[in-house]
C-alpha cells in the first residue's frame, strides 16, 4: 500500500453506512485508512464494512449508533478507542432535517435536530481531539449544507444546527492549529445518494430541475463529495484550516432568482449520460 494518502491512519466517520457517509468510508479506506463508522441501518452497515475491509484490511468496522443518543455515542467512542490507540481523521457526516416552520416545531423535535446535527460532532471531536493534539497531527472534516449559508423555506432548525456546526469547526481550527490539528467544513448542495434515489425515481426530484437551479450540471455524486473529504483529510490540504468550502455546483453564485440557466444544445444527451453514471456512485448504494 505504498504511496497511499492515508496509509497507517485511523479514521472515524459518523453515518457511514450509506449515501455520502458510505462514499467517504470507502474513499478513506481506498487510500489506506482503517475506518470505524457508525449508523442506524445495520444491513447497509454490514455491506459497507465488508467493502471497506476489502479495500484496507480487517481493522475497519461498523457499529450501530443513534447519533441523537449520548449513551450510544459514548459506547461507540469507547469501542473506537479500544480498537484504535488513536484517531487521525474524524469525518462528521450525520445530518437530519424535519421541514417545518419554526413555530410548528415542538421542543423535542428541535432538540433532536440539534443533538444529531451539531452536538454529535461536538462529542466526537471532544473525544478524539486530545489524541490528535498529542501526536501533532489530525484532521476533522464536517459535512454541513448549503442551507447553513443560504436556504429555502421550512429549513429553520436544520439551517440553525448546521450553521452552528460551521462556527464550531472554525473555533476548534483556531484552538488546535498550533498542535497540528486542522478543522474544515464542506457545504454540499444537491447530492445524489441512495437516500435520494426514491425521490429521483418517483419524479419528486428530477435531473432537469437540478440543472435549471444551478450553473453546473445537476446534482453531484456522493463520490464527488468523498473526493473533497479525502483532500481535506490528507496532507494534500496541509495548509488549509478553518475553511468552509461550498460544494454546490455553483448554486451560491447567483445573486437573484433566475427561471433557468442557459440550456446546452445536447441537453437530452447529457441527461441520458448522467443517469447511466448514478449507480456507479459508491454512495448510490447499497
Amino acid at each position: 500500500m505504498d504511496g497511499l494518502l492515508l496509509e497507517g491512519k485511523r479514521a472515524v466517520v459518523s453515518a457511514g453506512a450509506r449515501g455520502m457517509g458510505r462514499a467517504a468510508v470507502l474513499k478513506l479506506a481506498s487510500q489506506g485508512a482503517d475506518v470505524a463508522f457508525c449508523d442506524i441501518t445495520d444491513a447497509e452497515g454490514a455491506v459497507t464494512e465488508a467493502d471497506a475491509r476489502a479495500l484496507s484490511g480487517p481493522h475497519s468496522f461498523y457499529q450501530h449508533c443513534d447519533m441523537g443518543d449520548k449513551g450510544q455515542i459514548d459506547a461507540f467512542i469507547a469501542e473506537v478507542l479500544r480498537r484504535f490507540d488513536h484517531v487521525d481523521v474524524l469525518v462528521n457526516v450525520v445530518g437530519v432535517n424535519d421541514h417545518d416552520l419554526l413555530v410548528d416545531y415542538n421542543q423535542e423535535r428541535m432538540d433532536r435536530i440539534m443533538e444529531i446535527n451539531m452536538k454529535s460532532a461536538l462529542r466526537l471531536s471532544r473525544a478524539f481531539l486530545p489524541g490528535m493534539a498529542a501526536q501533532g497531527w489530525g484532521s476533522i472534516v464536517s459535512i454541513s449544507t448549503i442551507h447553513s449559508r443560504a436556504s429555502v423555506p421550512k429549513n429553520s432548525a436544520y439551517a440553525a444546527s448546521k450553521g452552528a456546526l460551521n462556527a464550531f469547526s472554525r473555533a476548534i481550527a483556531l484552538d488546535y492549529a498550533h498542535r497540528g490539528v486542522r478543522s474544515n467544513v464542506i457545504c454540499p448542495g444537491g447530492v445524489y445518494t441512495s437516500l435520494m434515489r426514491p425521490h429521483f425515481e418517483s419524479g419528486k426530484m428530477n435531473y432537469a430541475g437540478m440543472l435549471a437551479g444551478q450553473p453546473l450540471q445537476g446534482p453531484g455524486l456522493a463520490d464527488d463529495l468523498a473526493n473533497t473529504v479525502l483532500f481535506l483529510a490528507s496532507d494534500m490540504s496541509s495548509y488549509i484550516t478553518g475553511a468552509t468550502l461550498m460544494q454546490d455546483g455553483g448554486a451560491m453564485l447567483q445573486a437573484h432568482r433566475v427561471e433557468r440557466f442557459p440550456e446546452p444544445a445536447n441537453y437530452e444527451e447529457i441527461i441520458a449520460q448522467y443517469w447511466e453514471t448514478l449507480d456507479k456512485s459508491q454512495g448510490g448504494g447499497p
